[in-house]
């Protein structure tokens, strides 16, 4: 019995600073959100900017996957059957670029 105690205590101990570390952390959460709310000019200049690097990170992204696109395109002009078809995707997605 005496070998059950402590490790009863300890897990007690235990879920007790976790249940600690999760109201401090719930209280950290409020205020943040509290003294963002309090401050309408600042609250959205962070939602603007989050906007436009969601916005950049969207084009950038899309430009590395049409480069690549083409790319890939370009490579099997090659193929017998198919390659005057990817030809003419390929030449479209080119002028498309240029206009």
């Amino acid at each position: 019995m005496n070998n059950e105690n402590p490790d009863k205590e300890n897990d007690q101990k235990l879920i007790k600073s976790i249940s600690d570390l999760t109201r401090m952390v719930d209280q950290l959460r409020s205020q943040r959100y509290l003294s963002m709310v309090d401050r309408p000019i600042k609250f959205l200049f962070y939602n603007f900017l989050s906007g436009i690097a969601s916005g950049l990170g969207t084009v950038i992204g899309a430009t590395i996957v049409i480069t690549l696109i083409i790319i890939l395109l370009a490579r099997l002009e090659t193929l017998p059957y198919i390659g005057k078809e990817i030809q003419f995707v390929v030449e479209s997605l080119k002028q498309g670029m240029h206009r």
